[in-house]
């Protein structure tokens, strides 16, 4: 019974990581874009990576959930989106960013 209540609890969770990480990336991409100092912007992709592994990655191969359930993330898209697509938001951020640092190989090692 209280595996339930946990479930949805750490579901509500990925939802709010999922937003938290959807906003902080776009707050990282003004960043990248304005600053001079490559090797600062790529230390903060590579936490920003390391919390998506973390707090979303990691969350949703511990409770099994299959990336076509649905979720709210307002912050990415009005009303409820597949899993899928909230990590593919998510994901589109960082490897844009990534591009632009010329980094997308620690990225991809740290996203595996």
């Amino acid at each position: 019974m209280f595996g339930i209540f946990k479930s949805s609890a750490e579901y509500i969770k990925l939802g709010k990581a999922f937003e938290n990480a959807f906003t902080n990336g776009m707050s990282l991409m003004l960043q990248v874009e304005r600053s001079p100092y490559k090797q600062h912007s790529k230390e903060l992709l590579l936490a920003h990576s390391h919390f998506i592994r973390e707090e979303i990655m990691q969350r949703i191969n511990e409770y099994g959930w299959p990336l076509q359930n649905k979720i709210m993330c307002l912050k990415i898209k009005a009303g409820r989106i597949t899993l899928e697509e909230a990590y593919a938001a998510v994901l589109t951020q960082v490897f844009i960013m990534a591009e632009r640092i010329g980094c997308t190989d620690e990225i991809s090692a740290v996203l595996e």
